[in-house]
């Protein structure tokens, strides 16, 4: 129906009334679907703290192996970690208009909480457990570098986040490793 020329509706045919109330039902349906199914941003921030710490730790373990090839046999095993962790937070959607505006600035304030996109040390404090127990010394040039890496990816994280979309993430998921 071509909505710039609007009949009142006791003027429109049949089939033309139907497929207005149609298009009206359909669009509320739509409404009530997202805003049900939806997370409140509260509870996406959530969401995010629960999963901010693995990703961490496997995007730092991930890039590990663009510096350090000893650990090529455990990257397919750390980026389907890394996928699985970034793909929870990022197909998850908000109770917002701005879908993507909402879920970027949400997950560069919880990053700030971490200090992730700040602080070495507090990368570090989360990640060196991991690492030492994986036989990789977190006082080499290896180490640091990636360390430093993730600490300036905090906005690339949060773009492939917000964009909603799966292939994204896969897609920048292999790029950590220079593929």
């Amino acid at each position: 129906m071509n909505m710039g020329q609007a009949k009142p509706l006791n003027l429109l045919d049949e089939s033309t009334l139907r497929e207005y109330i149609q298009n009206v039902v359909y669009e509320t349906i739509d409404r009530v679907l997202l805003s049900e199914m939806a997370f409140d941003l509260k509870t996406y921030k959530d969401r995010i703290r629960n999963h901010a710490i693995q990703i961490a730790i496997n995007w730092c373990l991930v890039r590990y192996t663009y510096y350090n090839e000893n650990f090529i046999q455990l990257r397919k095993h750390w980026m389907a970690e890394l996928k699985a962790q970034l793909n929870a937070i990022t197909i998850a959607k908000v109770s917002v208009k701005k879908q993507s505006d909402a879920k970027y600035k949400s997950f560069l304030s919880v990053w700030a909480e971490f200090e992730f996109d700040r602080d070495e040390y507090s990368i570090n404090g989360q990640i060196a457990n991991k690492f030492e127990a994986e036989g990789i010394d977190t006082l080499s040039e290896d180490y640091i570098k990636v360390v430093d890496d993730f600490k300036n990816e905090a906005k690339n994280i949060a773009n492939v986040v917000a964009s909603g979309d799966r292939t994204k993430v896969n897609d920048y998921v292999e790029k950590i490793c220079g593929k």
